[in-house]
């Protein structure tokens, strides 16, 4: 039997059926609703730090206009991160658009589906109670039972088809967004990849650092005779 349920199943109203359509089976459909919004709710959170660090990445770069290359970078850099949130923000709205459109839905498939189940059960006490001597009360009875149960085939199909593809479609919109993200931020670092090896050469070129050394040997040998000084 296939693992979300074959649709026979719901036809025959089996046990598996029923087991399928409990509290129980169903809360864990509920519990990953709820772990999509906290992950919504932190990739909201991430985006905004994202852009906070952009903001002061871009500050950054005005107090380093001397340096027209390592200006230049920064700003490549910084316009290509803001793509990277660009993208970060359309993925976080692939699960976002879950539970709006699935769990309201759903919840309301399954009301109408308990409350023809509630009818059928009715239908089926005043089926088994009627006398058979009033011809006419067992044949609108009988009648009556056929066409709730039919009523009940149809929400029962209703509600495992909804439950089998809209959680496999959201899942698979959730990933497709992942591959996308992915595929787009290696081709966007791909294209800064001159940009980084260009930075890496004004960055750790021995021209560039052998400053920052002379001046930190400067300042240890004005320490050492400023305390030996004061030593003596």
């Amino acid at each position: 039997m296939d693992s979300l349920l074959d649709f026979e199943e719901c036809v025959q109203d089996s046990p598996d059926f029923r087991n399928f359509i409990s509290p129980k089976s169903v809360s864990p459909i509920n519990q990953v609703m709820k772990l999509c919004g906290k992950m919504v709710e932190a990739g909201q959170a991430y985006n905004v730090a994202n852009q906070l660090f952009l903001a002061g990445l871009a500050e950054v770069s005005t107090h380093n206009e001397k340096h027209s290359v390592i200006t230049s970078c920064l700003k490549q850099f910084n316009q290509g991160l803001q793509e990277m949130v660009s993208f970060h923000t359309v993925i976080n709205l692939s699960p976002a658009g879950v539970r709006p459109r699935f769990l309201p839905q759903l919840a309301e498939t399954r009301r109408e589906f308990v409350r023809i189940g509630e009818d059928l059960e009715t239908a089926a006490a005043k089926n088994a109670q009627v006398s058979r001597h009033k011809a006419g009360d067992a044949e609108r009875a009988s009648h009556l039972l056929l066409a709730t149960r039919k009523c009940y085939q149809h929400f029962a199909l209703d509600y495992c088809l909804q439950v089998r593809t809209r959680t496999a479609v959201s899942v698979f919109s959730f990933v497709h967004a992942q591959f996308t993200f992915f595929h787009q931020g290696f081709d966007l670092l791909r294209d800064l990849e001159p940009t980084m090896k260009t930075m890496a050469a004004q960055v750790l070129t021995p021209e560039s650092v052998l400053p920052a050394v002379h001046f930190l040997s400067t300042l240890r040998q004005r320490n050492r005779i400023f305390f030996n000084g004061r030593v003596t």
